[in-house]
Formats: structure tokens, sequence, C-alpha cells
């Protein structure tokens, strides 16, 4: 069972690590080339929704050229940018643990 956490502030910490972790399981499996990319681009889409002023160092997910709301084309071109930002997050992420 879960444990209640009665301070905002420690509550919205929690949930930032969740979210957090979350993403860097999602970024990993995009490196890694496990699981459909698109589920995996629309659910850290999700949490930059939820989150973004939490994330906003997803936000070149969403800025990336020729792709709009609405209008997705998983071609190897998308693939391929999708899974460099990737791994330039998770270098950049690991570096800020180290950091902390």
């Amino acid at each position: 069972m879960r444990e209640q956490i009665n301070s905002r502030k420690k509550r919205q910490a929690a949930r930032r690590a969740s979210q957090r972790d979350y993403a860097r399981d999602l970024m990993h499996q995009i490196v890694d080339c496990t699981g459909d990319i698109f589920i995996h681009y629309t659910n850290l889409y999700a949490i930059w929704c939820g989150y973004a002023s939490w994330h906003e160092d997803l936000r070149p997910f969403f800025e990336i050229p020729g792709v709009y709301l609405g209008w997705l084309s998983v071609n190897n071109a998308f693939k391929e940018k999708v899974r460099t930002l990737a791994a330039e997050w998770l270098k950049k992420d690991s570096e800020q643990d180290k950091q902390t």
C-alpha cells in the first residue's frame, strides 16, 4: 500500500520523481527499440502535457519539424529523430544525476 504524504511539496516532488522515472523508462525503450515507438512517443506527450512546467526538457520531442498535433507519420526519419533525441535526453539526465 502506498504511504500517504501529508506535505503538498513532498507530494509534488514524489509525483515529479515518478513521472521522471516513467519518462526515463520510456527513453530507454525508445533507444533500445523495444516496443512501439508511436506508443512511447504519445506516452511522453502525455507526461509533457500534464507536467510541462516540470519537464521542459521534453519540449524538443514536440518541436520536430513536420510533426503536428493530429498528423504524425511514423516513418524511419521520425523514428531516428526520436531515438536521437531520447539518447541525448538520457545523456543529459545521467549527467544531471551525477551532479546532484
